[in-house]
Formats: structure tokens, sequence, C-alpha cells
């Protein structure tokens, strides 16, 4: 039996208040997290984050960790102008490989699949709104 091996990724963003995402991200848990930073052209200062597996979430309350209470906490901290997008890939052996991406902007999130996009575009250039690949073995 295989094990599910992932990488998770972020881009560089803004916040609204350093400290407190700083405080936010303590609360993170997931498969050895990193954070980093870096200066955009202004010398503002950006946050991006990472692991080597999935987050798993924040603790929710009930000695759980809950990934849609993490979307939404996280949420809270982005700066207006700015978006963070959470990207995951991972794959069981060769049995399939999938992937993600979570756009978080102050205003919303929304999860778009690799899979779910690159069936799409396949029906768009067959001309075949039908085609329905077999993705995994």
């Amino acid at each position: 039996m295989a094990n599910y091996e992932s990488v998770t990724r972020s881009n560089y963003f803004h916040v609204k208040d350093e400290d407190a995402f700083s405080k936010f991200m303590d609360t993170v848990s997931g498969d050895d997290m990193h954070c980093w930073s870096d200066k955009d052209e202004d010398g503002n200062t950006l946050h991006a984050f990472g692991c080597d597996g999935s987050i798993y979430g924040v603790p929710n309350g009930a000695e759980d960790n809950d990934f849609d209470l993490f979307l939404s906490e996280l949420q809270k901290h982005i700066a207006p102008e700015d978006a963070v997008i959470l990207m995951q890939s991972g794959h069981e052996k060769l049995r399939y490989v999938t992937g993600f991406a979570t756009v978080i902007t102050s205003g919303g999130i929304e999860t778009i699949s690799i899979d779910e996009l690159a069936i799409s575009k396949a029906r768009e250039m067959l001309k075949n709104i039908e085609y329905s690949p077999k993705m995994d073995y």
C-alpha cells in the first residue's frame, strides 16, 4: 500500500498586520511547516509559507485541526489589494498525480483542481464535452 506524498506552497503576499499574522501562523499545523519573508519593490514585507506535505489546519476548539477554519482565518490577514495562492500537489506512487490551487483574497476563497482544469482544456481542444479520461490506476 502506497502513501500519499505532497508539497504545499504559497506565493508571496502582503498582510495587514505583521505581528498578528506571525501569531496566526504559529497556530497552523502541517508537515514540516516553513515561513519565508521578502521585500517588494517598495521595501514592504512579503510573506510566504509552505510545507513538505499537507497543511492540516488550525485548532477548532475540539482538539482537531480544521483546514476550512485555517482558510477563513488566513483570509482575515491578507491585505485588501493582494491574494494568497496556495498550491498543493501530490501523488501516491504512480497511481495518480493530483493538485489544487486555492486562491484566497479578503473578499473570497476559491479552489481549483488541476485535474478539472486539464480535462476541461482537453474537452475544449477535442471539441468533445463528453471526453472523460481515466486519470488513476
